[in-house]
């Protein structure tokens, strides 16, 4: 998770103080399968800038998009799927709500929030553990909301803070507190100011 933070602040330095999107559009060959993944993955060692460059270089087991703790790995991962949508098989998922991205029809992209934007750094969440849906606990996904949240590790959970620094929270805490009380995803502090 701090080598994907490094990476981000990088992202943050080159982008004029914007977190990256999760979604910004489509990928070179037109692929619309392109997410804040990609756009990360140069600051990682590899050139994951197309959907098929981050199927095809991205090793799940020593992935630095992937959790150690996370089952299944590569060799058992539906084929099909993550041929399709390789960066479902992510375990770490992007704050939705200070990145923007995403498109609707009928509506525009939302613009990502500025770090500068944001108060309490020490106190809003970047990145975190993540699953796919609570039906299964298994897949990894992109995105972080209340609903992609995993107790994957006793009970608990790795959330990396806008600050860089790393903790495990408890489950049911981070999910009373993820938009109201703590406010841990900044829905209240920015979330609306984009997302509305």
């Amino acid at each position: 998770m701090k080598n994907i933070y490094f990476a981000e602040t990088s992202y943050i330095g080159d982008s004029n103080d914007y977190i990256t999107p999760i979604a910004p559009g489509r990928d070179t060959n037109g692929d619309n399968d392109y997410y804040w993944t990609n756009l990360l993955s140069p600051y990682l060692g590899f050139d994951g800038a197309t959907k098929d460059d981050f199927r095809d270089k991205l090793v799940v087991e020593s992935s630095m998009f992937f959790c150690p703790s996370q089952t299944p790995r590569r060799s058992t991962l539906n084929l099909n799927n993550f041929l399709n949508y390789p960066n479902s098989f992510v375990s770490y998922g992007l704050n939705c709500f200070l990145a923007g991205g995403g498109v609707t029809p009928g509506y525009a992209a939302a613009v990502s929030a500025k770090v500068s934007a944001l108060k309490k750094h020490s106190k809003v969440t970047l990145f975190a553990d993540s699953q796919y849906n609570p039906a299964d606990r298994e897949l990894g996904y992109r995105t972080l909301t209340q609903a992609y949240l995993t107790s994957r590790h006793s009970q608990g959970f790795n959330d990396l803070w806008l600050d860089g620094h790393v903790t495990k929270l408890k489950y049911a805490w981070a999910f009373t507190n993820s938009y109201t009380g703590e406010d841990i995803f900044g829905l209240q502090q920015v979330g609306y100011k984009y997302w509305n």
